[in-house]
């Protein structure tokens, strides 16, 4: 029996699972009159991984009624063209997460307007103050997004995406 309990007590030594205890992801979009950043700090979700085989999976949930850029109705433009409604959450779940020394190299699926995407990504990863940062890119096209105009010109496609969680 004492064996057993070594056994458990080291297993959950080596396997971390992580929640998000607070998060700050940011979109970033730019119009030739004028570039924009919205801030969420309401993603929720988990982080798993093993120290020994330095694998691990991740799932993320963010609300895009969270994002605030400020502008209120710029927010309520987003929501309107990103259908929140019927789309409420933007969700990442990992496929596979391989953690070398202080960087995860993560494959997964990004659910974004009721399309999901396969997506790569390398993630800064502070295991001892438990911290995950890093940064990727999308096309609104892509997620069969239509962007919205001023001035008769659209909205650049591509939005940058910048997220920081810390784990507990």
């Amino acid at each position: 029996m004492k064996v057993l309990s070594l056994l458990a007590l080291f297993g959950a030594l080596i396997a971390q699972n992580l929640e998000i205890s607070s998060s700050r992801i940011e979109y970033r979009g730019n119009h030739p009159l004028h570039a924009w950043v919205g801030v969420s700090i309401e993603a929720k979700g988990s982080v798993s991984f093993n120290q020994n085989s330095k694998i691990g999976s991740v799932k993320v949930e963010v609300p895009l009624n969270s994002f605030d850029s400020k502008v209120s109705s710029r927010d309520s433009n987003m929501l309107y063209y990103t259908e929140a409604l019927d789309y409420p959450l933007v969700i990442f779940e990992s496929d596979k997460v391989l953690i070398d020394k202080s960087t995860a190299l993560i494959e997964g699926r990004l659910t974004f307007h009721g399309v999901t995407k396969k997506i790569s990504l390398t993630a800064a990863f502070n295991e001892d103050q438990k911290i995950v940062k890093g940064d990727f890119s999308i096309l609104l096209s892509d997620y069969d997004v239509e962007r919205p105009s001023l001035l008769f010109v659209k909205i650049d496609n591509k939005i940058d995406i910048n997220y920081t969680f810390n784990l507990k």
